[in-house]
Parts: C-alpha cells; structure tokens; sequence
C-alpha cells in the first residue's frame, strides 16, 4: 500500500474543490454551472468512466472471485442500509433531514473518489476490483439512493430511475462476465470522457459549496460527529466483519478502503436533481473530504 500517493491523491481532488468554490465566488462561472456539471457528470462522463473501468482493465479475477466480491459488494450496501436506519437517531437528525443522512450513510464516494484513490493504495491491478463495488453502488444508488431523496408525496417512477448510470452499470458487469472485446478506439473515447468525471464533480461540489452561507456549511456540528463515525467506524465494522475469512489481503484491502470513502458527490448532484437540501449535501460532503484526509490513510495504516 502507498499511503504516500493516497494522500496526495486527496489533497488534488480536495484542491480542485476550492478552486471550483473560488471561481465561482469570483463571479467567473455562471450560477447554473452546477447544475450543468451534475447534468454532465450524471448521464454522460460518469457512465462512460464506468464502462472504461471494465475494458481498460486487468482480468485479474477469475468468474467465481468476480461473483464472490459481487455478493460482498451487495452485502456492503445491505449493512450501510441497515446502519442507516440507527444513525439519524443517533445523531438525532430532524425529521425533513433524515433520508438524506440516510443516503450519505448508505454511499460513500466509490466512483469519483474510488478509483484514484485504489489505484494510488494498491496499483492499477485494482481497479476491476474497485469498479465491482462502483457497480454495485451506482444499481444501489440509482434506485434506493433516488428514492430516498424524491419529493414527499412524489410517486416512484422506475423509468426515471432507469438513468444512464444504472444501464451502463449493468452493460459493464456483463461485458466482463462476457469477456467482450471493443475496438481500440471506441475505448480510448470512453477512457477520455470518463477522465472527465472526478475533475467536473468537484469542481460541481466546489460551486454548489459557493452558493451556500459559509455558515451553513461549517456551523453544523451535526455534519462532523455524522463524518466521524461514517469515517471511522464503518470501516472498522467492515475489517471485522470480513477479516477472519476473506483471504485475499487485496480483495480485504479494497472492501476497506472503499468503505472508508467519505460522502458521496452523488448525494449533492441527486439532491440538486431532486429537490433535496443541497446546502446539507454539499456540506455533508465538503466535510468529509477534509476529514477523510486524516482519516483514510490513518484507517488504511492501522487496519494494514
């Protein structure tokens, strides 16, 4: 593990965060540019990034390891369900809050943060690895995370939820089991517009941060006891849990690592999609970005 390239990998993406919120303080983005990124980030970059993951990637798994992580993965967002259900009474949360900590339990940032992040700890040989748990998380996110965060009273409609995120999620788990190769250049292009995902969603959580009271984004100490215990204790949940029989240490090392993530970005982009508290995403995830890069590394360095 690198620990080292972890961090920097971190201090980069948090870097573009402010420089998202400076530009758009400074009045050089227009106010809609969030929205726009989201759009942007939601049905187009993010799909091809997940469809990349599959077909630039080592097939370092065999079929029977790739349906072992499929269920771990699965059973990951089964127990972040589950705690989800404890947390906001825990914490306490209002009740008009409540689904949303609920989604910033249930996702951390598998996608946009996952990827750079397993392949600064554990190589380039990780990442089909990682791009399971992202699978999963987006089929999770996309229907679970969607309903969660719809208006009251608005009804269910699963033809929305059917979103560009979840169909690629489910074409790129079946072109590996399929062992499907495309031509060189249809991958460099879904290469290339997936590079575009981490760097415009923060850059959207930079000015969705910018719209907001600075004092709404830092007077609420219910954000950082929320980011400390979704840092720190789900990870070492999930080490315990799996520990006395996952062999593989790099198949243990990644479930932790992923599980470690802070919020999300999709619950700022979602909350903006659906009319939820954006202000409480975005300082739901600004937050725990900057606490995650103590906590990530001190969790990795501890549990490994």
């Amino acid at each position: 593990m690198n620990i080292n390239a972890l961090v920097q990998q971190l201090i980069v993406l948090f870097t573009i965060i402010l420089l998202g919120f400076a530009a758009m303080r400074a009045g050089f983005l227009p106010k809609d540019t969030n929205q726009v990124l989201s759009g942007l980030v939601l049905n187009l970059s993010n799909p091809c990034a997940v469809l990349a993951s599959v077909l630039t990637g080592q097939r370092t798994l065999e079929m029977g390891q790739v349906f072992l992580l499929t269920a771990v993965a699965v059973g990951l967002h089964l127990f972040l369900i589950l705690l989800a259900t404890f947390f906001p009474k825990l914490l306490r949360v209002p009740k008009d809050q409540e689904a949303l900590y609920r989604f910033m339990t249930v996702f951390g940032n598998m996608s946009f943060l996952g990827f750079p992040v397993i392949t600064a700890l554990f190589g380039q040989s990780a990442l089909f690895l990682a791009a399971i748990f992202v699978l999963v998380f987006h089929l999770f996110c996309y229907t679970y995370g969607v309903a969660l965060l719809r208006k009251p009273g608005e009804p269910l409609r699963w033809k929305r939820m059917l979103s560009p995120m979840v169909i690629a999620s489910v074409a790129a788990y079946i072109l590996y089991l399929m062992g499907a190769q495309v031509p060189a250049l249809v991958v460099d292009i879904l290469d290339t517009m997936g590079s575009l995902t981490s760097p415009a969603a923060m850059v959207a959580i930079g000015c969705a941060l910018a719209l907001q009271p600075l004092g709404k984004i830092f007077r609420q100490p219910r954000i950082y006891l929320f980011a400390i215990l979704r840092l720190t204790l789900v990870p070492l949940a999930v080490w315990a849990l799996c520990f006395w029989w996952m062999k593989d240490p790099l198949m243990l090392g990644v479930t932790v690592a992923i599980s470690a993530m802070p919020v999300a970005i999709n619950a700022e982009l979602l909350a903006t999609q659906y009319g939820a508290d954006e202000g409480l995403a975005a300082s739901g995830v600004f937050i725990s970005t900057i606490l995650s890069l103590v906590t990530l590394p001190a969790v990795m360095w501890l549990l490994f």
